[in-house]
């Protein structure tokens, strides 16, 4: 199972439109046009009013079935203007300041995007911080910046997904980009059924953020049975030690707030597929969505997390295999179509 056609367009516009955690509505228009364009009545989306889409099949069956991906992304935010015009920052989440120097930034101004090369305004031996960047935009004094430019104008680094070699993928906002796309193409492939659970593709804000308010408002209104994080994990095999690869397959969450009856689960079924799998052991915080959903779906949800390496991650340029996107697919369309006889 390779992607289609249709589907790398998808990720290739979603990749490519900015959105860092609370600036996510160009980006959910993204998911909601795909979504309309392959599905037309057959699902149901809504995008409440702070940005979370959440798009579902068979409304009324149970259990109900929850995917999250996050649509947001790293970024910047404008802090100040400085009197030679250049445009101080701070960070939206946690993007590795010292990958930004160098490369073309957009902030997103009310009049249209303006864009500067990022470099560092303050000197030092020690390692870059985003409050220590600037972005020069060409302006000649901060007059002229301010008829363009407001504090908290969002600022991200939009750009083209490349293939490099062997077929792997390069671009911004990989995480978690692909755990949209992968959702969403779980939705597609649930509607394709003619029974089967209540399947919701859910497109959360904010994750990036520090409360996860995505999950929360998502699952406070959802209350579903069965919860599956879909995001992106880092893998280190390019260092030469590492355990996690790219084109290794999934990699699945064992132990924390992963269910065991879920992580068994779907590993027993990758088996079955014939598909390589990869582990991720949790003895603490999963570093997703996953806590927070749990803790407000009503008490009763279980859950899964499931993610896609991904290289360099959090800078302008994030490595993938499109494989490992197609084999989570997979997975999880075989899951949702036959959930094991007591899991839930």
């Amino acid at each position: 199972m390779s992607l289609s056609e249709q589907t790398r367009a998808f990720l290739a516009e979603l990749m490519a439109t900015g959105g860092p955690a609370g600036y996510e509505a160009d980006a959910q228009q993204v998911v909601k046009r795909y979504l309309d364009a392959r599905l037309g009545d057959a699902v149901a989306i809504d995008i409440d009013r702070n940005d979370n889409l959440m798009a579902t099949v068979r409304s009324g069956a149970s259990p109900r079935v929850a995917m999250l991906g996050h649509v947001d992304t790293i970024g910047l935010i404008v802090t100040k203007i400085e009197g030679t015009g250049n445009v101080r920052v701070d960070r939206v989440g946690n993007p590795r300041a010292e990958s930004l120097i160098g490369h073309m930034l957009t902030i997103h101004a009310r009049g249209g995007p303006v864009r500067g090369v990022c470099f560092r305004a303050v000197d030092g031996s020690e390692k870059a911080t985003a409050e220590a960047l600037a972005i020069d935009c060409g302006f000649a004094n901060a007059q002229a910046a301010r008829e363009r430019i407001r504090v908290g104008d969002f600022v991200s680094w939009p750009a083209p997904c490349v293939e490099l070699n062997d077929g792997r993928l390069v671009g911004p906002a990989t995480d978690d980009r692909v755990g949209v796309v992968a959702a969403c193409e779980v939705l597609i492939a649930a509607a394709g059924g003619s029974a089967g659970p209540a399947v919701t593709a859910v497109s959360c804000i904010q994750e990036e953020g520090p409360t996860r308010m995505g999950a929360i408002m998502t699952m406070s209104r959802l209350k579903p049975d069965l919860i599956v994080i879909l995001d992106t994990i880092g893998a280190d095999d390019y260092r030469g030690c590492g355990q996690i690869r790219l084109g290794g397959g999934p990699v699945i969450a064992r132990g924390g707030s992963a269910h065991n009856r879920t992580s068994d689960a779907l590993i027993a079924l990758a088996e079955r597929l014939g598909m390589p799998c990869q582990i991720e052991p949790i003895g603490r915080d999963s570093g997703t969505d996953l806590e927070a959903a749990l803790q407000f779906a009503g008490g009763n949800a279980i859950g899964a997390c499931i993610s896609i390496p991904n290289r360099h991650g959090h800078t302008p340029n994030e490595v993938f295999d499109p494989s490992d996107l197609s084999a989570v697919v997979r997975l999880v369309s075989a899951f949702v179509a036959d959930l094991p006889a007591g899991l839930l």
